[in-house]
């Protein structure tokens, strides 16, 4: 699965003033840690799974606060929003992080099995057919 589980890997030095900046799937609190070692950071995407929506929803939260956007499939998406129906999902997922005011709207990709992939901001919404 290939998820860290202890600790946040070091961030070299020469990284440490990235301005974007994608956290690959791991331990909400892990990801965390590592942007407060990218103080740099103006954009930044996470990606989560169903674990962390069922395991660690609060630390997850307090993440989403902190992202300009989340990847994550139509049944994570779901989970986290406990919603069904595209439209409401899509809006529970920007709104889950009750952000403050000075962040965007957190962005939200989302891969769909039928459609294929699927973002979606706060007044626009792409979505791209698999074939």
């Amino acid at each position: 699965m290939n998820v860290l589980t202890e600790r946040a890997p070091k961030i070299p030095q020469k990284f440490r003033d990235s301005k974007s900046v994608f956290l690959a799937n791991t331990h909400p609190a892990l990801q965390q840690q590592m942007l407060e070692h990218l103080p740099s950071a103006h954009f930044v995407v996470a990606d989560t799974m169903n674990l962390w929506i069922q395991t660690e929803r609060h630390e997850l939260g307090k993440l989403l606060k902190r992202i300009d956007g989340l990847v994550l499939n139509d049944g994570e998406a779901r989970l986290l929003t406990e919603r069904e129906n595209d439209c409401g999902v899509q809006n529970g997922v920007r709104d889950a992080g009750d952000r403050p005011r000075h962040r965007a709207p957190l962005r939200v990709d989302r891969r769909t099995p039928h459609r294929g992939a699927e973002t979606s901001g706060l007044m626009n919404r792409l979505i791209v057919c698999g074939g």
